[in-house]
């Protein structure tokens, strides 16, 4: 830290949230934060794609809603790193995980947003950024948000607006160390009840049975998959569901849904499914090599590339992606630089 004698302030840097914070020493009482840059770490979207929703914890903790019609930018703020955001299937909801104050906050958005709760849920504070994640099923009215830290699982009723109960995830490895995104990562099988939690770095995949109050479905090993295929090895929001054809693909490895076995099949170069396009029986999937970012269009039966385009070159982290079906639009946003490229995908 450093004292300036010209103004008899005490600036204190931390650079986990890109700002300095400012003590004036008359008092003490106050340390007020000198914002030194922003991060764009997801996009959610909302109302069919008309608002875009980002999160930003790195220079300030503060969401981003853009609407894509009028171009019209508002900043709000929510809790201390909202990370994760998503949204109910209906795009109505936006719920927010502000990861350090271990509180799950529920937009409502029509007519206009209003905060409809702030739910403490029964978990200690995070002190560390091994960032949490959360995953909505809008059939079930549940909320599970899984965090590395503690080794849990926090599910919370969206009817009833509370926790119902908190699963510990035997075997994972809590505790502070090992920072960043995408340690425990889960998603939720709504038509079948089933929630995943894949173990990043252990490469485990175990499914807990809502039927069965969350018993233990699977405990699968995946070590054994060629994981130096993904990109800088697992990153974040790596599961993608295609209910209909019973398939869960974990980064570039397809799964039976139901048993988390691997069926043999791999995405090729290491891609990850984006999106379906039931209309054109495709998937949307994004990829890096050495140079260069890309997109790609699968054929949803063989897996195969339709087509592939670049999107830039390749950044050290993988950016954050969405993919606007209906107006043609791919987002993708850069962390580092906070900013948000639109490509046309027609």
């Amino acid at each position: 830290m450093t004292f300036s004698p010209a103004n008899g302030k005490i600036y204190v840097p931390n650079g986990d949230a890109s700002v300095v914070w400012s003590i004036a020493t008359d008092t003490y009482t106050r340390a007020v934060p000198l914002r030194l840059g922003v991060s764009l770490e997801q996009i959610v979207a909302t109302d069919g794609g008309r608002v875009l929703y980002m999160n930003s914890r790195l220079g300030g903790s503060e969401l981003l809603a853009l609407n894509i019609e009028t171009n019209q930018l508002e900043r709000f703020a929510s809790g201390t790193w909202p990370i994760p955001i998503r949204a109910d299937s209906n795009g109505e909801r936006l719920f927010v995980l502000n990861a350090w104050d271990s509180t799950l906050a529920i937009y409502d958005l029509k007519p206009t947003r209003k905060l409809a709760a702030t739910i403490p849920l029964g978990l200690p504070r995070g002190t560390t950024d091994r960032l949490p994640d959360l995953a909505i099923d809008t059939t079930h009215q549940r909320a599970y948000a899984a965090y590395p830290e503690f080794s849990k699982i926090a599910i919370v009723d969206l009817q009833a607006l509370k926790p119902v109960t908190t699963l510990e995830v035997a075997g994972f490895k809590g505790g502070d160390t090992g920072g960043g995104p995408g340690q425990m990562q889960i998603s939720v099988n709504a038509s079948a009840n089933l929630l995943y939690i894949f173990w990043a770095q252990e490469h485990r995949l175990t499914i807990y049975d809502g039927n069965k109050n969350y018993a233990p479905a699977a405990n699968i090993d995946l070590s054994k998959l060629n994981w130096n295929l993904m990109r800088d090895g697992p990153g974040s929001d790596l599961m993608f569901l295609d209910t209909e054809r019973n398939r869960l693909f974990v980064g570039a490895f397809e799964l039976d849904a139901k048993t988390g076995q691997p069926t043999g099949r791999t995405l090729a170069r290491g891609q990850q499914i984006l999106a379906l396009d039931a209309k054109s029986n495709t998937y949307w999937a994004v990829g890096a090599d050495k140079k260069q970012d890309y997109i790609a269009v699968l054929d949803r039966n063989t897996l195969a590339a339709r087509e592939e385009k670049s999107i830039g070159a390749a950044s050290n982290i993988v950016p954050a992606y969405y993919l606007d079906l209906a107006r043609h639009r791919l987002y993708v946003a850069h962390m580092q630089t906070a900013t948000l490229e639109v490509f046309a995908t027609k």
